[in-house]
């Protein structure tokens, strides 16, 4: 709607594209700032950066991540956790 009443004062394409472009620059530029999804991060098991991201998120909230949810920090904690998801995925198809 609003591209169809900047397009009818802006009668030259170039203006429309430059004001199109210029509306979308600063979301581009927010980019960096917002952080990768805990469950991207978790399935790409980048563990590290995910107990920053939940460090963060419960700055920010004000709130406790629960008790059950554990970041693993080692290789044994991981392979752990691994294993803990495979049969939860079992028990799940059964």
């Amino acid at each position: 709607m609003k591209c169809g009443v900047l397009a009818y004062y802006l009668r030259e394409w170039r203006l429309l594209q430059l004001w199109s472009t210029a509306c979308v620059l600063p979301l581009l530029l927010l980019w960096f700032l917002v952080p990768e999804s805990p469950r991207w991060l978790i399935a790409t098991r980048r563990w590290g950066r995910l107990g920053r991201v939940l460090r963060t998120a419960e700055r920010l909230n004000g709130k406790r991540i629960p008790g059950w949810l554990v970041v693993p920090s080692s290789r044994e904690e991981e392979e752990e956790w691994e294993e803990g998801q495979k049969q939860k995925k079992v028990n799940l198809q059964e």
